[in-house]
């Protein structure tokens, strides 16, 4: 049976961290974007390091992802809104993403 890939924003918050927990238990394939350098979390499959707000490292953290979930925030809107932006975007491009949550 194909895992399938889920990438996930903003993991580190509390309501990340549960979710990480959770479906590590269900064997999924999971794909974590952070601006931190140093990362602990023995759920995660793959890590990436770089910023939402970056057009280009959004494509590349979601390529061959099967479903988003978007938990991180910004305390600045705007860029929140670039953010969302991004996903979005590459969301609607993809042939292979199903659910953005």
């Amino acid at each position: 049976m194909i895992k399938k890939k889920i990438s996930i924003t903003g993991s580190t918050s509390s309501v990340g961290k549960l979710l990480l927990k959770k479906l590590a238990k269900h064997n999924f394939n999971l794909k974590l974007s952070t601006r931190r350098k140093k990362l602990k979390n023995e759920h995660l499959n793959k890590t990436y390091l770089g910023d939402l707000k970056n057009f280009i490292f959004t494509k590349k953290f979601l390529t061959n992802s099967d479903y988003i979930v978007h938990l991180a925030h910004n305390e600045n809107y705007d860029e929140n809104l670039i953010i969302i932006d991004n996903l979005i975007s590459v969301a609607n491009k993809s042939k292979k993403i199903k659910k953005f949550i």
